[in-house]
């Protein structure tokens, strides 16, 4: 089993506001167990496997919060499928697209997604800078360490829908980074910003955008 114990991945989820049952933490650790079987041989992560349910599994349940209500959600630049196949798993009444342009990539994900029953996970192959933006609508908008959050939020506003939300993952930016950044993309505004840190004192901050409708 890939990093933690179902017990400490259920305690630490709590401290986010997260709730994981036993079975969805069974689910999540099988996840990384897969991830570690395919990574020689198709590049999905670096990180060491003892950090993953930190680095990987809680940094992508962050994200639970901020989608409630969210009942489709695209993955731009999914690659391992994160955040995307951790968040179907929690949130099974969603559909979850995930994209990514290679295609070793979209294989694990179709195969971790078959493995743990996943039938609200489709994969989409192909650059999500060529997504068809008029026939793609979704209520939510996520990625993870995939383009600058300037360049992750110009390709994610064609895609969300009126009331839709876009969430940028973000390290841990200043007051004046995300000013910045609440300024960049003309007809979106900042709604909610949450700082938190995870085990090992990996500081995150999420950043959720809207539509402007003033």
């Amino acid at each position: 089993m890939a990093g933690g114990s179902a017990a400490r991945l259920i305690q630490e989820a709590e401290r986010l506001g997260v709730a994981v049952d036993e079975g969805r933490a069974a689910a999540l650790l099988r996840y990384l167990d897969l991830l570690y079987l395919w990574n020689a041989r198709a590049g999905l992560t670096r990180v060491a496997p003892e950090e993953a349910w930190i680095l990987h599994i809680l940094d992508s349940l962050s994200l639970v919060p901020l989608l409630e209500g969210s009942a489709t959600v695209v993955d731009l630049g999914s690659g391992a499928g994160l955040p995307g196949i951790p968040l179907a798993l929690l949130r099974s009444d969603a559909s979850f697209t995930l994209v990514e342009s290679q295609r070793r990539k979209c294989s694990f994900m179709n195969e971790a997604a078959a493995v743990l029953g996943l039938s609200n996970v489709t994969v989409e192959q192909g650059d999500a800078a060529d997504l068809p933006g008029e026939s793609w609508r979704f209520e939510a908008v996520v990625s993870r360490a995939f383009r600058s959050p300037i360049d992750f939020l110009k390709l994610a506003e064609p895609l969300m829908c009126e009331q839709g939300t876009a969430v940028v993952m973000a390290a841990n930016p200043g007051c004046g980074e995300i000013a910045a950044l609440g300024s960049a993309i003309p007809g979106l505004r900042l709604a909610r910003e949450l700082r938190f840190e995870l085990p090992g004192a990996y500081k995150r901050c999420l950043l959720s955008f809207e539509r402007d409708r003033d």
